[in-house]
């Protein structure tokens, strides 16, 4: 080992350790049960049809003014679905969309305005997270549009809402995804 010195005989013995514990370490690819779902919890998934709506408080606005955003989602279909319960950042996204055109830049589209607020971490959804939803029954929502900072200038509002699969729910319940009608905003 001329030549290596202390550093050198550090960085293989460091290596050497965490070879060797990778070797002889206990491993397993079993998931933890009480931070990742496992197939105990699968359930049928059920199909229907839905229709969801946003109407905001005010379509006219004052920049830094904050308006209600009222959401109902309506079983329209003939049969009774189980659906997650209305929870923004759970089962349901707020967007605001502003129009982008710079054509030095050669840039045109729609750019998403951003969510000001803290974002939420949640356990996995449980039977109780879901609401059963006869025909033509809806539910609904509340929020506040003070988590984005609207400038002045135009907006569409829409709203998606949507639910997964790997959760702890037993029960059979719809999978999918809805976007909202689209409203347009004026910030003065």
């Amino acid at each position: 080992m001329k030549g290596i010195g202390i550093f050198g005989v550090i960085l293989l013995l460091i290596v050497a350790l965490v070879t060797a514990g990778c070797i002889s370490g206990n491993y397993s690819t079993k998931s933890n049960e009480t931070s990742v779902p496992n197939e105990n919890y699968r359930s049928e998934y059920q199909t229907g049809e839905l229709n969801f709506t946003v109407v905001p408080e005010k379509t006219k606005v004052e920049e830094g003014e904050k308006f209600k955003i009222y959401l109902t989602l309506t079983n329209v279909g003939n049969n009774t679905i189980n659906v997650w319960r209305m929870r923004e950042q759970t089962s349901y996204d707020i967007n605001f969309w502003k129009y982008v055109d710079i054509p030095s830049l050669s840039i045109k589209g729609y750019d998403r305005v951003d969510y000001i607020c803290p974002v939420i971490m949640r356990l996995p959804l449980r039977n109780e997270d879901l609401i059963e939803l006869s025909p033509n029954e809806s539910i609904n929502d509340t929020r506040n549009s003070e988590c984005w900072s609207l400038k002045k200038g135009e907006y569409t509002l829409n709203v998606v809402y949507h639910t997964f699969t790997g959760e702890e729910i037993t029960k059979p319940y719809w999978i999918g995804e809805i976007q909202s009608n689209n409203v347009t905003i004026v910030v003065e």
